[in-house]
């Protein structure tokens, strides 16, 4: 193989990654439990923008009191524990890492019996 025809297909593989690098970063977070989207909430979002970002809550009051913790939980076991004011107002936040193995993950993904 020549040296041009080298280059030519670097060129090409290396195109198709910065493509495909490109397309997942447009790629909007789907909401949920994550690492990403705990970092994505701050103090001072209301209630419905962390709810749109980690997901409707299921027997969340609203309004709530003042001080409440509501927790979310993902299907890997991590936890993002929130409190808000009385005017639903982010005040704290607090996210628990998942202790799920590998193992235990992947047949989680593959949809396999425990």
């Amino acid at each position: 193989m020549t040296k041009k025809r080298c280059y030519i297909i670097l060129g090409i593989l290396t195109a198709c990654v910065c493509v495909l690098w490109a397309v997942a970063a447009m790629i909007p977070p789907r909401p949920g439990v994550t690492k990403a989207n705990f970092d994505r909430i701050h103090e001072g979002m209301t209630l419905t923008e962390t709810k749109a970002m980690l997901g409707n809550h299921n027997g969340l009051e609203n309004p709530l009191r003042a001080g409440d913790r509501v927790c979310w939980h993902g299907e890997d076991g991590a936890t993002i524990m929130t409190r808000f004011d009385f005017d639903n107002i982010l005040i704290e936040k607090v996210f628990v890492k998942s202790t799920e193995t590998f193992t235990a993950k992947l047949r989680r993904w593959l949809h396999l019996p425990k």
